[in-house]
C-alpha cells in the first residue's frame, strides 16, 4: 500500500495541475450603430443592459470594454450626463 502513495500523489498533482493549465475561451459579438460615418472620438459613458444594480461580473466585463474604448482613443466618463456616447454592455 505505502508503495502506490507516490504514484497516487503524483497522479493527483498532475490532474491539479491540468485544471489549472486549461485556458477559458471567450466569445464577443459587438454590435456598433453609426450613419457609415467614422465618429470623433469622445467621452463614452458605460452601462449595464441589466436594469438590476450591476454585479462582479458587469464590472469585470465594463471594465475590459473600457480598455479596449481607451485604447482605440475614447475616454471613459465617470456619469452619462458628461458622455458623448453611451456603450451598453450586456453579457448573455
Amino acid at each position: 500500500m505505502l508503495a502506490y502513495r507516490p504514484l497516487l500523489a503524483a497522479g493527483a498533482l498532475a490532474l491539479f495541475a491540468a485544471g489549472c493549465a486549461s485556458t477559458p475561451k471567450f466569445s464577443a459579438d459587438v454590435t456598433r450603430f453609426h450613419l457609415n460615418q467614422p465618429f470623433a472620438r469622445g467621452a463614452v459613458f458605460l452601462e449595464a443592459a441589466a436594469t438590476a444594480a450591476p454585479t462582479m461580473e458587469d464590472r469585470f466585463w465594463q471594465a475590459a470594454v473600457a480598455s479596449e474604448l481607451q485604447r482605440l482613443g475614447f475616454t471613459i466618463a465617470d456619469a452619462r450626463a458628461g458622455a458623448e456616447l453611451v456603450a451598453v454592455v450586456g453579457v448573455g
